[in-house]
């Protein structure tokens, strides 16, 4: 290859140096096909970083860091654990739109079976959450038709159940008053808070006695659920509805009072797909609508343990037990299931003739390891709950963050100033 070289003055003082040497004519990458394959990722070279950094060195000094973000082998994390589990959100959006669910203007139960409001406007935007249209009878347990709303307090914007009793009309002061003792079991985590009970005759059928309940969307009864649906009973689940009907019971009774609504028609699964937590609902309605002389609390409380033990063979025989039948149905369960069940069912069946009936504290006394377990389980549901949340901690601060710097940048006044995105004045 040849080489010449020149050096002279340009006049100015300065003496210049040129090499010339043959080079390959420069032709413009754009214009050349490339070498692989564009849809696939290309391999990054670790010394183009280096260079590049050595570069940057020598323009800008020494404080600029010695490698570049690219170049640091870092692991590469998961999109996935940055937020809550897809299933989880999944619910919580199902839910959340049930919250919001009204009825349409154009639908035929709008004003005409269902108010806009009721209770002197205390609550509105009232939604069936049964069949209305069919022709209902009374419930069996109640001697009411019953029927149940969604709706929405007007003071507190609070999303609440309404359950309300056809044609039963009492003073407020007494229906209050036996429901007093009921309002102190809200935080119950296995029992559905009754807020508040009201007379009133804003539906056309006449007036009726409403409950005012804890709102769970999306829940469903154990016999709709077990009974009527598919779903299929384990042997665990039935120890979970075991241990948490008894610390319901454990607490109702502590208090002095009688559930009496111990049926798979009125225990909820809050959450079906995601656990099996359940939660006795229609609290107290027995206590209010009760007329005459009600039997003891002693026996009352007594028949709340009979009534488990039936409550557990319905889920089991997916029809109501008959009293003839309890031996078979006993003998079939000691076939199918552990005899810790069997025993556990027998002990709520006795009906005293020994001189003592036992009571829901007896009970707790002879699963308490199903119990232990059973607290285990929470704790770990607990602990997945708090991973979910705290992967979405920051979600508030960075739309803050967000909101403030959309509203600086998109300010009207200012566009057609070029500083105000840069100095965010």
């Amino acid at each position: 290859m040849e080489r010449s070289s020149w050096s002279g003055d340009d006049g100015s003082g300065c003496r210049k140096v040129g090499i010339f040497a043959d080079a390959t004519p420069f032709i413009p990458q754009s214009s050349v096909e490339p070498e692989f394959d564009l849809e696939s990722e290309p391999e990054l070279d670790p010394d183009i970083d280096k260079e590049l950094s050595q570069e940057y060195q020598d323009q800008f000094g020494s404080a600029y860091p010695q490698e570049t973000f690219q170049s640091q082998h870092r692991n590469r994390r998961q999109v996935l654990p940055m937020f809550m589990n897809e299933s989880f959100y999944q619910q919580l959006s199902y839910k959340n739109r049930l919250l919001n669910m009204r009825l349409d203007s154009n639908d035929p139960r709008f004003r005409k079976d269902i108010p806009i409001t009721v209770h002197r406007d205390r609550f509105h935007s009232l939604f069936p959450l049964e069949h209305t249209g069919v022709a209902s009878v009374p419930s069996p347990l109640f001697s009411f038709m019953t029927f149940v709303y969604k709706a929405t307090r007007s003071k507190t914007n609070a999303v609440v159940a309404l359950f309300r009793m056809q044609g039963c009309i009492l003073s407020d002061d007494i229906s209050n008053q036996a429901l007093e003792p009921w309002k102190l079991l809200c935080g119950n985590p296995n029992i559905v808070g009754v807020q508040d009970v009201f007379c009133c005759k804003d539906f056309k059928d006449g007036g009726s006695l409403c409950f005012v309940y804890d709102f769970y969307p999306g829940a469903i009864t154990l016999y709709d659920y077990f009974v009527q649906g598919t779903a299929h009973l384990t042997q665990d689940i039935i120890w979970s509805i075991i241990c948490q009907v008894v610390s319901a019971l454990a607490s109702i009774h502590s208090a002095g009072l009688a559930c009496q609504v111990i049926e798979p028609r009125k225990i909820l699964l809050p959450s079906p797909s995601a656990s099996n937590r359940i939660r006795i609902n229609c609290c107290g309605v027995k206590d209010v609508v009760t007329v005459g002389i009600p039997p003891s609390i002693a026996d009352l409380q007594a028949k709340d343990v009979q009534d488990l033990a039936f409550l557990i063979m319905y889920l089991i025989l997916k029809r109501a037990p008959v009293a003839e039948d309890i031996t078979t149905t006993m003998s079939f369960i000691d076939v199918q299931y552990s005899k810790g069940l069997g025993r556990a069912l027998r002990m709520m069946l006795d009906d005293g003739e020994n001189g003592r009936r036992p009571s829901i504290f007896d009970v707790s006394q002879i699963i308490h390891h199903r119990i232990l377990r059973e607290l285990q389980h929470s704790y770990i549901e607990s602990d997945a709950y708090a991973t979910d949340l705290a992967v979405e901690a920051q979600n508030g601060r960075l739309f803050r963050l967000l909101a403030k710097c959309c509203f600086i940048n998109e300010r009207p006044g200012f566009l057609n100033d070029s500083q105000c995105t840069v100095y965010a004045t």
